[in-house]
């Protein structure tokens, strides 16, 4: 439930921030599993535009 939890509080602090819907799943996704290597993974699987993730 808590892990859940993170989830969905993540996606909502971007969606208000205002942050590209794909930036926002692999945030969240990377803020609730496990960091850098869950962030690389979701990038990868929702196969968004490469420019966006280059900061």
């Amino acid at each position: 439930m808590v892990v859940t939890s993170v989830w969905y509080f993540a996606c909502w602090v971007c969606r208000r921030l205002k942050i590209d819907d794909d930036i926002t799943m692999m945030i969240s996704s990377a803020v609730f599993i496990c960091g850098v290597s869950a962030a690389i993974a979701t990038a990868g699987a929702i196969k968004g535009d490469s420019k966006n993730y280059l900061m």
